[in-house]
C-alpha cells in the first residue's frame, strides 16, 4: 500500500472475511463505520474492490441478518452482517434468535462508541450520540444467542479473530458469532504485516470427517447400549432437528423430519399423540417432543 492509501484495520478485517469464504457483507452503516466505507472506496479507486466481499447496503438490520441467514441456510457458508453499535445490535434481535435456534452461521460485526474524546486518536468522538451509545456491556446483548463474542482491539491480530469467529460459526452446531470494534481501532493503520490468520474455514459442508471433534461421553459401550435399546423398540416415533446443515442429510434447507421404521415424523409445532406413544427417537433435537402435562408421561425417549 502506498502512503496515500494506508493499510488499516478495516482493510485487514475485510480481507480476512474474504479469505474465510465470505462473499457478501450485508450492512446497515452508521457513524462508527467510516473505516469500512473508506476501505471500500480506496479499493474501488485502486481497482482492487474484487478482492473484498461485495457490500450490500440494507435498509434495516433485520433485512441484513435475514439475508445472511438465508445464504448460510442454502450454502452452509457464514456471511457477514455489519450493524451500528448497540442500537443496531438490538434491531437484529428476532433474526438473531432465528439464526441461533435454526443453527445457521452468521458473523455479526458491530461498531462501538469511540473511547477518546479530545482528538487523542484518529476517530475520536465528535457527536453527542457517541456518549449515549456507550453502554456498559454491548457484547452482553447477544451473549445468550452467540456462540462466540470478542472485541477487535488491534489490527495486528484482526485476521486471527475473524477466522476464529468464522470457524466457530460454521462448526456443528452452527450459529451466530459477534465481533465489535471501536472507531479508533478500525481506522488505525496496521503496524507491519498482520498476523497469519491460521486455518481457513469454508463452511459446514467443507469440513472433513477427521476434523470433527467427538462429543464427550459418547463412548463405544454407550453407543452399543443405545443401539441395542433402539433395536428393541417396536414402533419408535422419530423427531429430528438440525439435520439439514450438511449435504449428506439430503435436505439443505434446515430442520428435517424424516420417517424411520415405525410412525411418521412429527413437526415440533404439532403435539405428539401421547396415549399410544411409548418410545420416541430424538435425533439432534433441542426441543421437547413430549409435553408431560398434556397427557401420559410414561413415554420413553431414546
Amino acid at each position: 500500500m502506498t502512503e496515500q492509501t494506508p493499510y488499516t484495520t478495516s482493510r485487514a478485517f475485510l480481507e480476512a472475511l474474504a479469505e474465510g469464504g465470505v462473499r457478501y457483507v450485508f450492512a446497515n452503516l452508521g457513524s462508527d463505520h467510516p473505516g469500512l466505507v473508506e476501505a471500500y472506496a480506496r479499493a474501488r479507486a485502486n481497482g482492487t474492490e474484487h478482492t473484498l466481499p461485495q457490500l450490500v447496503v440494507c435498509p434495516h438490520e433485520s433485512v441484513a441478518m435475514a439475508a445472511a441467514q438465508g445464504y448460510a441456510q442454502v450454502t452452509g457458508v457464514p456471511q457477514a452482517v455489519v450493524v451500528h453499535v448497540e442500537c443496531g445490535t438490538q434491531n437484529i434481535g428476532g433474526m438473531l434468535h432465528n439464526a441461533a435456534k435454526g443453527r445457521f452461521g452468521v458473523l455479526l460485526y458491530a461498531g462501538a462508541s469511540p473511547y477518546t474524546q479530545e482528538g487523542e486518536l484518529f476517530g475520536s468522538r465528535n457527536e453527542f450520540i457517541q456518549w449515549i451509545q456507550d453502554v456498559r456491556d454491548q457484547r452482553g446483548i447477544v451473549r445468550g444467542y452467540a456462540k462466540y463474542d470478542n472485541e477487535i482491539r488491534t489490527g495486528a491480530n484482526v485476521a486471527q479473530l475473524v477466522h476464529r469467529a468464522l470457524h466457530m460459526a460454521a462448526s456443528d452446531p452452527a450459529g451466530p458469532v459477534y465481533l465489535v470494534g471501536p472507531r479508533e481501532v478500525m481506522e488505525a493503520e496496521v503496524p507491519g504485516e498482520p498476523a497469519p490468520a491460521g486455518p481457513r474455514c469454508r463452511g459446514n459442508r467443507a469440513a472433513a470427517p477427521a476434523e470433527r471433534v467427538p462429543r464427550p461421553g459418547c463412548r463405544r459401550n454407550r453407543r452399543a447400549h443405545c443401539a441395542a435399546r433402539l433395536a428393541g423398540l417396536r414402533r419408535p416415533t422419530p423427531a429430528a432437528h438440525g439435520c439439514g446443515t450438511r449435504r449428506r442429510s439430503g435436505d439443505r434447507y434446515g430442520p428435517s423430519w424424516r420417517p424411520a421404521r415405525g410412525r411418521a415424523p412429527r413437526d415440533p409445532g404439532t403435539p405428539l399423540p401421547l396415549a399410544p406413544l411409548r418410545s420416541c427417537l430424538q435425533v439432534n433435537a433441542d426441543f421437547t417432543p413430549v409435553i408431560p402435562r398434556n397427557g401420559d408421561t410414561r413415554a420413553v425417549t431414546a
